[in-house]
């Protein structure tokens, strides 16, 4: 425990704002608005079967993670006044595992786990530690929560593809555990997790029986993919907020409509357009 505050504190005392800045882009790396802006570009314009497998293998990490958190509830170090925070306001819920980090393990070394390149892996190390360095620098996290979201991102990205491989009753288990999160008291972020997987799941089967959108257009059409896409997801990402019902059912329907928007309802848009 010394030696994790003796680390913290040093690199408190390095900061500059240069630094800073530096730091915070990187940390921004592992976060929803970037790395959701990649996938659904993945979805939409790429290649919707990988894009699928990997949201799939990043909330599984999201839903791991979130459940470690809650059985844990270990402090973060700004907490327990051993350092200053920065951007603070990424630091919310317990300290153990890193989420940022083992959300950048499972993003960076799930794309590898799927196309199996060396560069994509060699990209995945430098990600993965630099985010989990960001984290140290910031102040909200100490050095083996970096070490713990580096070994879960890593767990998840196995039982993710296990799954994926043995797909035969997916949908009916994810629609369970949405159950069970109603019933049992469950923190957000579990909430989160699994009623995104249960959007996730049933969207792309849905899209892929019924819509069947054409990756592969031109590139204006990819553009005009790219901005009505977005757009729609920010306004209904902006209704889900407004919305005041404080209720568990309304919570997790948030997340299966958002999710469903973008695997689903914006492919029919731009199938409708013409534009896919």
């Amino acid at each position: 425990m010394q030696t994790e505050i003796a680390i913290l504190q040093y690199l408190e005392s390095i900061r500059t704002p240069f630094l800073n800045m530096l730091i915070e882009t990187g940390t921004f790396s592992a976060e929803l608005i970037f790395l959701g802006a990649i996938i659904v570009a993945l979805y939409w314009c790429v290649d919707k079967d990988f894009a699928y497998k990997l949201v799939f293998i990043v909330l599984v990490n999201a839903l791991l993670t979130s459940c470690i958190k809650a059985i844990v509830r270990k402090p973060r170090p700004f907490e327990l006044g051993i350092v200053r925070p920065l951007r603070v306001h990424t630091a919310s819920g317990y300290s153990f595992p890193s989420g940022h980090t083992s959300t950048a393990a499972s993003f960076w070394g799930g794309a590898y786990s799927l196309i199996k390149n060396k560069s994509m892996l060699i990209v995945a190390v430098i990600m993965t530690l630099f985010v989990g360095f960001t984290r140290l620098y910031l102040g909200v996290h100490f050095p083996i929560d970096v070490i713990g979201g580096i070994l879960v991102g890593i767990i998840s990205i196995i039982i993710a593809n296990y799954i994926i491989a043995n797909d035969k009753w997916l949908l009916w288990i994810l629609g369970f555990l949405t159950l069970m999160a109603l019933v049992f008291p469950v923190s957000e972020e579990v909430m989160m997790s699994i009623g995104s997987l249960f959007g996730l799941v049933s969207g792309v089967a849905f899209e892929k029986k019924y819509v069947d959108m054409k990756v592969q257009t031109t590139f204006k059409n990819q553009i005009a993919k790219i901005i009505i896409g977005i757009v729609g997801t920010g306004l209904i990402y902006v209704a889900i907020e407004a919305t005041t019902l404080d209720i568990k059912i309304v919570d997790i329907i948030k997340y299966i409509l958002l999710i469903w928007y973008v695997t689903a309802g914006a492919p029919y848009i731009f199938k409708k357009l013409k534009i896919a």
